[in-house]
């Protein structure tokens, strides 16, 4: 019997159902040692020692070990069609997946994994990403070593995204000492990912072309294609518009190629940001109502066509876009953008507001940075007309900072 499995379903089953051991020792006629063994996985038992303990525990021991074979291909298949973005298989295949009630199964560490994989790439929903990492961890020391290293990975990318910037560097690092050579270009891309976030922008762009690299050997293109975008909101972030811009553009034409929407999306938007860097509102407004019609999720869009809007004198267009997510939208941050734009379309004083939205947006760097420098400049250029050269040279000072 493959006891370590065994043994962390156990341990795991039990703790789900907060059932305390010194009972089920007593109802199964163990001691206290022996059931440390058997969840450690250390010593092989009984098999009516095991099926005593399921029964106890209301799992169907024969389920357990049923279909492992066909189970063992679907999921390898899954993992393969993750680690290469196909985006039409991994649905498919989840499809398929959920239908097996992997939960009865021995082979329950492994769907964890894939459907960790799956939340993290596709839905993003930080609370159900935090549920599966926790369960995961349960099985950690018995997932063969290219899934813990892939494990460790997902781990750090969800501290990126809470913002645990420290905390997802170790956890990197501890993946990169595992010394598993499968899949380090998905490391490397994380840690690219990571020192984007932190700001670190020359340590990020040499991690993402090591990724580019091994993508390109292995030809997984979906990979490589956000790898190409991520390294020209690179080159966006560090101020070299003009090579940002080119990389986007092949990026755009190779993702319509291989239909890959989410780098479709993030391209566009990547390059709505690029021209709205450098103040040419007129392809903000025209590239930023194509993209909003492909992007299931526009972050930022709404603010960057509504303020183009304005500064075209396009009153119309840039009231229309903020009716429209003024009071239907529920990022905060995103609300204090508008109704920046929306005083701006007034002709009011935006001074209170873009004093507060700065203070906000200094928060958040690790998504905003540019809208924070483009804002900064614009309060300068406010504190310049108003003759209050102090506050126009500490909002340069903080501009200068945010250079790279």
């Amino acid at each position: 019997m493959q006891m370590e499995y065994i043994g962390a379903y156990l341990r795991f089953k039990r703790e789900q159902q907060h059932k305390d051991a010194g009972a089920l020792c007593l109802s199964c006629n163990l001691t206290r040692m022996q059931l440390h063994s058997i969840e450690q996985g250390k010593s092989e038992a009984h098999p009516n020692t095991i099926k005593r303990i399921c029964d106890y525990l209301n799992i169907d021991f024969i389920a357990l070990f049923q279909h492992q074979e066909k189970y063992r291909e679907l999921l390898e298949e899954s993992f393969i069609a993750l680690i290469y973005m196909r985006k039409d298989e991994q649905q498919m295949l989840m499809q398929k997946i959920e239908a097996l009630h992997f939960e009865h199964s021995i082979l329950y560490p492994q769907y964890l994994l894939i459907h960790l994989m799956y939340v993290a790439i596709h839905e993003g929903a930080v609370e159900k990403y935090q549920s599966l990492l926790k369960q995961c961890s349960y099985f950690i020391d018995v997932l063969e070593p290219r899934h813990q290293f892939i494990y460790y990975l997902y781990k750090g990318y969800y501290q990126m995204l809470s913002g645990q910037l420290e905390e997802s560097l170790h956890t990197l690092c501890f993946a990169d000492g595992l010394s598993v050579l499968e899949h380090r270009e998905i490391l490397y891309s994380m840690y690219g990912r990571l020192y984007y976030y932190r700001r670190e922008i020359v340590l990020a762009i040499e991690y993402y072309k090591k990724a580019y690299e091994l993508l390109e050997k292995k030809w997984n293109i979906n990979r490589l294609l956000a790898t190409q975008c991520a390294l020209a909101a690179c080159y966006n972030r560090m101020k070299e518009y003009d090579v940002a811009l080119q990389r986007l553009m092949d990026t755009l034409k190779l993702a319509k190629q291989y239909k890959n929407t989410a780098v479709i999306e993030r391209t566009y938007y990547e390059i709505v940001m690029n021209r709205f860097m450098v103040r040419d509102y007129h392809s903000v407004i025209q590239l930023g109502e194509k993209a909003i019609t492909i992007h299931h999720q526009p972050q930022y869009l709404y603010f960057l066509i509504s303020y183009a809007s304005v500064k075209e004198n396009e009153m119309e267009k840039a009231y229309l876009w903020l009716k429209q997510r003024l009071k239907q939208d529920t990022n905060a941050l995103l609300q204090q953008l508008l109704t920046y734009v929306y005083h701006m379309a007034q002709g009011t004083s935006v001074l209170p507001y873009l004093v507060e939205l700065i203070q906000q947006l200094e928060k958040n760097q690790m998504d905003t940075c540019e809208l924070y420098r483009f804002l900064l400049e614009d309060l300068a250029n406010l504190y310049h007309d108003a003759g209050c050269y102090q506050k126009e040279s500490y909002c340069l000072r903080k501009l200068m900072q945010t250079g790279y």
